[in-house]
């Protein structure tokens, strides 16, 4: 399954990216450093499109650890 990769999706530019590709039928994998604002973000494109399939990962880029735990 593929999945189109979104960074930042809770605000802004990202929000937006999320919610077109989910009107377009694409899987999605967020990332955002709020798993509170992630899983509401999640639930809020189901309801736009139930048929794919959304992954979440709180964390934050700008930190090594955190972006070594997201890659593994």
């Amino acid at each position: 399954m593929n999945y189109t990769f979104i960074s930042g999706a809770t605000g802004g530019i990202g929000k937006a990216f999320a919610t077109l590709c989910a009107k377009n039928g694409y899987n999605l994998y967020l990332t955002g450093r709020s798993g509170d604002k992630l899983n509401a973000l999640k639930d809020e494109l189901l309801t736009i499109n139930s048929e794919i399939s959304i992954q979440v990962f709180a964390c934050d880029l700008t930190c090594s650890a955190s972006r070594l735990e997201l890659f593994s």
